[in-house]
């Protein structure tokens, strides 16, 4: 079946040349190709670039094929569109340069008969790029979807922006894409399903028409979210300062603007026990002893009285405190309301990591001296087996 290639007339030579194998056709105006080596440098000139698996690899608009997409397989894309065949079929290549087009003729058809040499093809200069969204201002889990637009023959190639950075449509990211030509029109869009604080910035596109030399930027669309607990994982206080949502009060072990950082954990290494009286017990004050544990996440602890568990009630009571400056920093501190003779012995506080099994304690003890008043000035105070009587 004889062939002719031809290239268009905007600055390129328009070549006749007969061969006899439509295979060898392919592999001349493949060949004359740059190769597909990075479809993020703009060499996916007929479909969007996908990153799968660590991967860039260009998905072909409906009605092509190749590497990087370059050749037109329903004989409807620009150059064919001018119907530079006189007979038999259109079939339309894009290169970095430019575009061309094979007619495959039949057998008995002349060259010169097969290929129209008075055919021109005008260019329509790119122009009208917008970029649409459904939500502005979102809540965490929404889904939205972005539509960016553009005018120009040939019809342009689409590349997106976030913060300025172009990036690709990650199917990772749970994002869904589809582009849509229809004569000098090409439509884009994409979905971020579940969206997630990360998603937030200012979004544009651009269309790029390499074949007329032209590339033009979008409006932008800001994606900001509202106040819920999402927006800051459950682990935040979500306040609203100038119509932004902020994060504060993270959870201890957690920072980051969204409280979505978890601090790295620290294994159990140290309990010690303070008392907040230093000098002497005496009888009907509230005494706090402070066992003070590095560890994190918080292990268990466990307060016994010689070697009895307590039981929390009135007299007794633990409070949990944790340092906000230092995640790794805690104390239990076990409250005595109203200190008795049945509350002299030895206290033990018990640790327990439970993910490395690790357990450490330290004790202190509670001890009544003779102390002036200690028998309302009424009697004698003796300390017998360790023991105050009066």
């Amino acid at each position: 079946m004889p062939l002719s290639i031809g290239f268009n007339s905007i600055g390129l030579l328009i070549l006749l040349t007969t061969l006899k194998s439509s295979e060898n056709i392919f592999a001349i105006a493949i060949n004359n190709d740059i190769p597909f080596q990075n479809c993020n440098g703009g060499l996916c000139m007929q479909g969007q670039c996908h990153e799968i698996n660590g991967t860039q690899k260009c998905f072909c608009y409906t009605g092509y094929t190749g590497q990087s997409c370059q050749i037109a397989i329903d004989g409807s894309a620009y150059p064919c569109i001018s119907n530079p065949c006189k007979v038999g079929r259109c079939i339309s290549i894009q290169f970095t340069s430019g575009y061309s087009y094979i007619c495959k003729c039949p057998e008995e058809v002349n060259n010169s008969e097969c290929y129209n040499r008075s055919t021109s093809f005008q260019a329509i200069p790119l122009s009208d790029v917008s970029l649409k969204v459904n939500l502005n201002k979102v809540k965490i889990g929404q889904s939205i979807t972005f539509e960016c637009s553009a005018y120009s023959l040939p019809a342009s190639n689409i590349t997106w922006f976030k913060n300025g950075k172009p990036f690709l449509l990650n199917t990772s990211m749970g994002i869904e894409s589809n582009t849509s030509r229809s004569g000098i029109a090409v439509t884009e869009n994409f979905t971020i399903d579940q969206i997630l604080p990360l998603d937030k910035g200012t979004y544009t596109c651009q269309a790029n028409n390499i074949m007329i030399g032209q590339s033009a930027k979008s409006n932008s669309q800001i994606i900001s979210f509202s106040c819920s607990p999402a927006f800051c994982y459950n682990r935040g206080q979500c306040n609203m300062m100038n119509h932004i949502a902020n994060c504060s009060d993270c959870q201890i072990g957690y920072i980051g603007d969204n409280c979505e950082t978890k601090l790295p954990d620290v294994v159990l290494h140290s309990v010690t026990i303070q008392s907040n009286t230093s000098i002497t017990y005496k009888y009907g004050e509230t005494i706090a002893l402070e066992c003070l544990i590095i560890s994190f996440p918080i292990p268990a602890i466990t307060w016994k009285k010689d070697n009895s568990t307590l039981s929390m009630g009135d007299h007794y009571k633990i409070i949990t405190v944790v340092n906000k400056f230092t995640y790794d920093h805690s104390a239990s501190i076990l409250v005595i309301n109203g200190l008795k003779a049945s509350d002299v012995g030895s206290y033990r506080c018990i640790a327990f990591d439970e993910t490395n099994r690790i357990r450490l304690q330290n004790d202190t003890s509670i001890v009544i001296e003779c102390y002036s008043g200690i028998c309302n000035n009424r009697g004698q105070c003796q300390k017998i087996n360790n023991t105050t009587i009066c």
